[in-house]
């Protein structure tokens, strides 16, 4: 059967993800109030540690790694490098509710009808790139290890299906976001035409496409415009420096700018820019 293409209404609003909330019930209340046309299952990173997205990520994980003993990021525990790798192709997928209160919390909102006049409903993961450069074995970044970075991209595709699933079972289109803050030290990285490392992101995106689902990336760094059409096989949403936001969302913690589309996804640009683009 022939599925419509998706189409917002010109000012519909939706959230990159975390919200300062503690109480995921509260941020789904936000949610409905900011975001009813599109809304999105809130992140808490002020909840707890594990609520943080590196930790929720890899709730399946949670005696593999650890935050960096000495500045920042995190590391494999000594010796559990070849654990990990097995676990990443391997193991299953899934949000727990103990670090992802938020999405279990938006799902009950939804299934009592609270979202029943929504035209999409969003959700979100953290990127390939920025969780391999997040993550080092002995000091040295996984990102520079092509068999980890690709694994990780591996287990963030299924994490990835296993949330629009979930998402989808209501019966509305799913705009899904990969967050990428370390886009920009990918595309500025000395790897020859940075083809090893976007890889690792085109990949988990071609991954994701099926009718129905809406994939965008956003980062909250600068990209050039010859980084975004490296970048964009998705709608791109970047903060860039030195400009006036395009939106904020009340009580969000990021503001984004629709800065660059594919061809695939050139009509939502145009939504986009008509919805959020002020004078």
């Amino acid at each position: 059967m022939h599925r419509s293409p998706l189409v917002l209404p010109p000012g519909v609003v939706t959230g990159i993800g975390s919200l300062p909330f503690r109480d995921p019930h509260t941020a789904v209340q936000c949610v409905a109030q900011t975001c009813p046309l599109l809304p999105f299952w809130p992140e808490l990173p002020q909840r707890s540690r594990d609520a943080r997205s590196v930790e929720q990520t890899f709730s399946a994980f949670a005696d593999l790694v650890r935050p960096c003993r000495t500045g920042s990021g995190y590391e494999v525990v000594p010796g559990r490098l070849a654990v990990l790798l097995e676990c990443l192709e391997q193991a299953p997928a899934s949000l727990e509710p103990a670090r992802s209160a938020g999405f279990f919390a938006f799902e009950q909102a939804m299934a009592a009808g609270r979202f029943a006049h929504a035209v999409a409903v969003k959700g979100q993961l953290i990127g390939p790139l920025t969780l391999a450069w997040q993550l080092s074995a002995e000091g040295i970044p996984l990102v520079t290890q092509p068999v980890y970075r690709a694994a990780i991209g591996r287990y963030l595709g299924r994490l990835a299906h296993w949330q629009i699933d979930r998402l989808a079972q209501w019966g509305k289109p799913v705009l899904f976001f990969l967050d990428e803050p370390c886009l920009a030290l990918a595309l500025s990285s000395s790897e020859p035409t940075h083809e090893g490392l976007v890889a690792v992101l085109h990949d988990l995106l071609d991954t994701l496409r099926r009718p129905g689902v809406l994939l965008g990336v956003h980062t909250c760094a600068r990209l050039s415009p010859d980084g975004v059409a490296i970048a964009a096989l998705a709608i791109i949403s970047s903060v860039r420096p030195g400009t006036k936001p395009v939106w904020t969302m009340p009580g969000a913690t990021m503001t984004a700018r629709i800065s660059g589309p594919s061809t695939r996804a050139r009509a939502m640009l145009i939504v986009f820019s008509a919805a959020f683009e002020a004078p």
